[in-house]
C-alpha cells in the first residue's frame, strides 16, 4: 500500500472517531505526498468544517475546484461555508456554479431558495427545466420543508413538484414564515 493511502486511511479513522485535529494532520501528510488529490482536499474540507475553521475549509474547497472544476459537491460545500461566514454574495456564486455544472442538484436549488427567503427576495425566479415543465425556485424550498418530511430521491421530489405547481399560480408566495435551514 502506498504511503499516501496509509495516511488517508489513518485520517479517516480519526475522522470517524471524531478526532478531527488528528485527521487534519494525517490528511496534510497526504497533501505533502500527493498535492493534486482532490479526494484528500475534500476530506480536509469536511474535517475543518467539523472543527468550525471555516476559512481553512474554504481554502481547501478552492483547492478541490482548482484540481477538479466540475466537483459540484465542493462548490456546494463552499456555499454552505460562506453562509457560516455570512458572505452571501460568494455563497450565491457557489450555488450558481453548482447549478451550472449539475442543474438537477436539488440541494443547491433548495439552499439558494433559503437565501432568497431570508432576504425576502420572493420575486427572484430561477428556472430549472425538467421533463416538460418549469419549476420556480422560491417554491422548491417551501414544498421541500412543508410537504416532504425527509429528502427523497430527486425524481420523486420532481414528480411531487410537478403536481404541486400544476395547482399553484405563478405568484405563489408562502403565507407563514418558516425557519429554514440549508441542507448539507
Amino acid at each position: 500500500m502506498k504511503e499516501a493511502e496509509k495516511w488517508l486511511i489513518r485520517g479517516r479513522k480519526f475522522e470517524r472517531n471524531g478526532d478531527y485535529k488528528r485527521a487534519v494532520e494525517c490528511y496534510m501528510k497526504v497533501v505533502e505526498i500527493d498535492p493534486k488529490s482532490d479526494r484528500v482536499w475534500y476530506d480536509l474540507v469536511i474535517a475543518y468544517d467539523k472543527l468550525k475553521v471555516y476559512e481553512k475549509a474554504i481554502e481547501c474547497c478552492k483547492k478541490v475546484v482548482e484540481i477538479n472544476p466540475n466537483h459540484y459537491d465542493a462548490w456546494h460545500f463552499m456555499g454552505l461555508l460562506y453562509e457560516e461566514l455570512k458572505n452571501y454574495k460568494e455563497q450565491l456564486k457557489c450555488y450558481k456554479k453548482v447549478i451550472a455544472i449539475n442543474p438537477e442538484y436539488l440541494r443547491a436549488w433548495y439552499n439558494m431558495g433559503v437565501m432568497f427567503w431570508h432576504f425576502k427576495n420572493y420575486e427572484k425566479i430561477f428556472f430549472v427545466k425538467r421533463s416538460q415543465y418549469t419549476i420556480y425556485i422560491y417554491n422548491i424550498f417551501y414544498l421541500q420543508v412543508s410537504a416532504l418530511p425527509i429528502l427523497e430521491d430527486e425524481s420523486c421530489i420532481f414528480s411531487r413538484l410537478e403536481i404541486f405547481f400544476n395547482t399553484q399560480s405563478n405568484n405563489f408566495v408562502p403565507k407563514a414564515p418558516i425557519n429554514f435551514k440549508p441542507l448539507p
